[in-house]
């Protein structure tokens, strides 16, 4: 079972017959036949699939579209289907179902996150993970984060490249017979399970907490969400907090869900010291510690005065009254819309601007004023309407 490719968003369109899941029939070994299939959906009035007989091989597949009735189903429904082996009527004397409950949400995503296993709510506020050296495995090589920070909660995202929450079986150590001809002693298989960690910065200061580094940022987490999954579930979460040099675990319910490459989590505010702002870095490591780090702009971030901004916001001094705002404003500016970084500049004779998705790869904008000769420019990004606000001068600084 998998998602249709046309919820590729998370989305799933309002219809009386909205394409949600493939089923995918597979033989292997002995020929037979699945004559019923009743797929269970949730969030939605019904479902269709095909009926009557189909008779399977082996080496043969049969594909099947399962269509269900979003019609009545309010804008913003969480729906989620999958296929139960108590919905399937065959032959076959063993029967297996892979892959994960399709999730999606109905006509459009809801505009805050909900930690439910259905990820349109996150559509526009990750980031891709690039690595400088290959991550040799898979289900813990990190393809994508994102954060969203309010007052309520802090709340995160990670795909992989491979399958996550997978984890592996560790091979058994071969032994050296006993001198006593005892014959060897093979010890048990141990389980290892892949760790997803979040690193919370909770005082934006790298001087207190844990000292955590990737090469773009170094912070001192406060706080750190441990998650563990294996064979494709979560079997663990907690929360730990950085006390006298040493980490030790908190009260707290950290939220969680995923399907089979994404993951979402969330913690409550009261959780991690009712953190105004966050920074953070992500951490996946498998039983060979193997592992893949990255990190993100948190999205949503508290600012000093209680409001919310699209980029992680502070006041750096509140006591200059100065009116020049153009006086020496040269440096460039940076800000972050939810899918691109921004920068703004002077490049010798004009203030110009360019945009990047990842940071390394930057598309140009041109100039910012259609005025020639203006570089000395301040912006004020208004993350709520999606405007960028400009006042330059193209000549002596002024007051004005």
């Amino acid at each position: 079972q998998e998602p249709s490719a046309i919820m590729a968003d998370g989305v799933i369109a309002k219809s009386g017959s909205a394409p949600a899941m493939v089923v995918s029939l597979s033989c292997q070994g002995g020929s037979g036949t699945v004559t019923g299939l009743a797929p269970s959906v949730s969030g939605a009035n019904g479902i269709q699939v095909q009926t009557g007989t189909i008779n399977l091989s082996p080496g043969e597949s049969h594909t099947l579209i399962v269509n269900v009735d979003t019609s009545g189903s309010a804008t913003g429904t969480a729906i989620s289907v999958s296929m139960p082996l108590s919905g399937i009527t065959t032959s076959f004397e063993s029967v297996a179902v892979t892959g994960d409950t399709v999730r999606a949400y109905v006509a459009s995503a809801p505009t805050s996150i909900q930690i439910d296993g259905a990820f349109g709510d996150w559509i526009g506020l990750t980031a891709p993970d690039t690595d400088a050296t290959e991550v040799k495995d898979p289900n813990i090589d990190i393809s994508a984060v994102g954060a969203v920070n309010t007052s309520a909660s802090s709340s995160f995202y990670v795909s992989v490249v491979g399958e996550v929450c997978r984890g592996s079986f560790v091979p058994s150590q071969l032994t050296k017979p006993s001198g006593s001809g005892g014959g060897s002693v093979t010890p048990a298989k141990k389980v290892g399970d892949d760790i997803l960690q979040v690193y919370i910065d909770t005082d934006m200061s790298a001087s207190t907490g844990s000292v955590v580094a990737h090469p773009s940022k170094t912070i001192g987490a406060d706080f750190v969400i441990e998650v563990r999954g294996l064979d494709g579930e979560i079997i663990s979460r907690s929360i730990m907090e950085f006390v006298s040099g040493s980490w030790t675990y908190v009260g707290g319910t950290v939220a969680a869900a995923h399907d089979e490459q994404q993951i979402e989590l969330s913690v409550a505010s009261s959780s991690i010291s009712m953190a105004s702002s966050i920074d953070f870095i992500i951490e996946m490591t498998d039983w060979r510690a193997w592992s893949d780090i990255a990190t993100a702009v948190p999205q949503g971030t508290r600012g000093a005065d209680g409001l919310d901004f699209g980029t992680r916001a502070w006041i750096v001094d509140n006591t200059i009254t100065s009116p020049e705002a153009t006086s020496t404003s040269s440096q460039r500016k940076l800000f972050y819309d939810g899918t691109n970084f921004w920068s703004v500049y002077a490049d010798g004779p004009d203030t110009v601007a360019r945009y990047s998705t990842d940071g390394v790869s930057w598309t140009s904008v041109g100039s910012v004023f259609k005025t020639s000769g203006v570089t000395r420019t301040s912006i004020w990004y208004d993350s709520s309407s999606s405007y960028v606000y400009a006042v330059g001068d193209r000549s002596a600084a002024s007051v004005n």
